[in-house]
């Protein structure tokens, strides 16, 4: 391609990514005419898989164009995503690194430590300065792995946010996690804090945390899949400088 990215990597990454972010701690999603207004026809709704029996925990990307406005149960949206069409490396690729997050309770450690912060900020502070750890574990045990850290997580997040609305912006927190993920895969991403879709995401074509980048900091020639490419890619990264104080202040 002309800007060098090799084929095969590009040809899985969609231009542009538009997503509604969708947790839930009883397995029930609601998704309102608005929130498929953002999405549809050729956008996501991003849904947090809790259920051990369904594998979770995890995420899915269900096209917004096999949604309807009402409240869904897990199997009818892990439905609709196999009838329809996923990029399925770039949801390979946010699983990855948005469990290695919740598997480091070293991080979420020190997201609770910061009571003087607003919790976006917080979150923020934690993605940009805590170097992300490369948890090993595969298949059966890091998803039993996996759902005891997000019970301990909500655990934490409940007494650090210590109201009644803490189950509401646990999807914020995922939300900022997915953001920086999606981010790490060569994306610009734009946050809609009131507006819909959650965020928007344009694939960068050169430049610093471009896809071409990524597959120079991994070292390959971009032959291996994409999950391959960014496990390697961020092992090698490096933590960013810096305390809660002085993130606060930006």
């Amino acid at each position: 391609m002309s800007d060098g990215t090799p084929e095969p990597l590009r040809d899985e990454l969609p231009r542009e990514l538009k997503v509604e972010v969708k947790t839930s701690r009883n397995q029930s999603f609601a998704l309102s005419d608005r929130d498929l207004e953002g999405i549809k026809p050729d956008g996501f709704a991003a849904i947090l898989v809790d259920s051990p029996r369904n594998h979770g925990p995890r995420w899915i990307l269900v096209e917004g164009r096999r949604l309807t406005a009402c409240t869904h149960d897990e199997e009818s949206l892990l439905q609709a995503e196999q009838d329809g069409s996923s990029p399925m490396q770039v949801v390979a690729a946010i699983n990855r690194i948005w469990s290695n997050w919740i598997l480091d309770r070293e991080a979420w450690h020190k997201l609770f430590q910061q009571q003087n912060m607003p919790l976006n900020k917080a979150v923020k502070w934690m993605l940009e300065t805590h170097p992300l750890k490369q948890n090993r574990a595969t298949a059966a045990v890091r998803e039993m792995k996996l759902g005891q850290a997000l019970t301990e997580f909500r655990q934490g997040l409940d007494k650090f946010l210590a109201n009644e609305q803490a189950a509401q912006q646990e999807g914020q927190v995922h939300q900022y996690i997915l953001e920086h993920a999606i981010q790490q895969l060569g994306y610009d991403v734009t946050n809609n804090p009131i507006g819909v879709p959650d965020f928007n995401a344009v694939l960068r074509q050169s430049g610093p945390g471009s896809v071409d980048n990524a597959v120079d900091a991994a070292g390959n020639s971009g032959a291996l899949v994409l999950p391959g490419v960014v496990k390697r890619w961020l092992a090698a990264q490096r933590p960013i400088e810096g305390s809660a104080e002085s993130f606060i202040e930006q």
